[in-house]
């Protein structure tokens, strides 16, 4: 009987696998993380990118400078280059028709398109609208 209360007591205060317990258990939470971090700063990045797109073309329309199909060319331009061409929606309106004195520029695109990781849960899609009053 204290043989094997030696050998109890004995493989309790041994703790060499520990360590590599511990790193085994964590890794896969400390790797989803940082996957996340990634994933949600890439999209930061894009949405940025959007915006200030968005900005300029609303404002190259309020002053005037340029028209719908420039901003939406131009905008293409100032997007983010990992995210294909053809995913983007860009809609520029100068809505002096309807008597308003305010443009518009809006610019979407599917967020599974704007990030490298479609696993991570993200909205379906991501969208900026702008609008200015137009200068006479």
């Amino acid at each position: 009987m204290r043989a094997t209360r030696k050998k109890c007591t004995a493989l309790r205060s041994d703790r060499r696998g520990v360590a590599a317990m511990e790193f085994a258990l964590l890794l896969p939470l400390m790797t989803a993380m940082m996957c996340g971090i990634f994933q949600y700063g890439v999209l930061m990045l894009t949405y940025n990118s959007m915006l200030n797109a968005a900005r300029d073309g609303a404002r190259a329309l309020a002053i005037g400078t340029s028209n719908e199909a420039q901003v939406a060319s131009t905008a293409k331009a100032k997007l983010p280059q990992w995210v294909p061409q053809t995913s983007w929606t860009i809609v520029a309106a100068d809505t002096a028709s309807t008597g308003s004195s305010q443009v518009r520029t809006s610019i979407s695109v599917p967020s599974n398109d704007a990030t490298f990781l479609p696993f991570v849960p993200m909205p379906a899609e991501i969208s900026v609208n702008v609008v200015m009053q137009k200068e006479s």
